[in-house]
């Protein structure tokens, strides 16, 4: 009855502080009426039209859901399930008689044009361009490494030269330095410095 409505009461979501109100109204309510999902304002995130019946008026109420203003380019497909279609109905009469059955026809709310909440690339997502550029700056970067291994391979091998060198020819290994593999190595087949012609 209508003392029930009355005990109701509603909320409206506004931008300043508080974000909820109560909805005040001096007419009492005597009744309310959802309209169907088809008739909801799917572009302003509308999730629900309700018909508020006064002792005077009819009044519209919507229910609107907040989201930014970036995402409202899209259709909120997590929200919007498909409608009960009004026409055509699943049945003929006589097939309801005979006691067939059917699920009724549901038809999509999403506007013509509008992409889907579902399809929007995700933040932080590569594009196909913005990934072959990455594997190609990966590429280049793994060459160069390999480039400085095989570098770096090369100065070893030559350093170990060197040092071998140095090990098995200490006269040459420094050049001319004093003090450095000064001692003289001499060859098997050599006289020692024997000078055959003095005593």
């Amino acid at each position: 009855d209508s003392a029930f409505f009355r005990a109701r009461l509603f909320f409206e979501m506004v931008s300043a502080p508080p974000p909820l109100c109560q909805m005040l109204g001096c007419a009492p309510l005597c009744g309310l009426a959802a309209l169907p999902a088809r008739c909801s304002r799917v572009r302003e995130v509308e999730v629900l039209q309700v018909l508020r019946l006064t002792d005077s008026a009819v009044e519209p109420v919507s229910l609107m859901l907040p989201r930014a203003d970036h995402l409202k380019a899209y259709f909120q497909d997590d929200i919007f399930r498909p409608a009960r279609a009004s026409a055509p109905p699943p049945l003929s009469p006589a097939a309801w008689l005979e006691g067939c059955d059917a699920a009724p026809p549901t038809v999509s709310l999403a506007p013509e044009g509008m992409p889907w909440l579902s399809t929007r690339p995700l933040a932080g997502a590569s594009t196909p361009s913005q990934a072959k550029t990455t594997s190609a700056l990966q590429a280049q970067a793994e060459a160069q490494a390999a480039a400085k291994a095989e570098s770096e391979a090369a100065m070893q091998r030559l350093a170990d030269l060197a040092r071998q060198r140095a090990m098995y020819h200490p006269n040459g290994s420094m050049g001319s330095r004093k003090g450095v593999d000064a001692t003289p190595v001499y060859d098997s087949d050599s006289d020692g410095g024997w000078d055959d012609e003095g005593d």
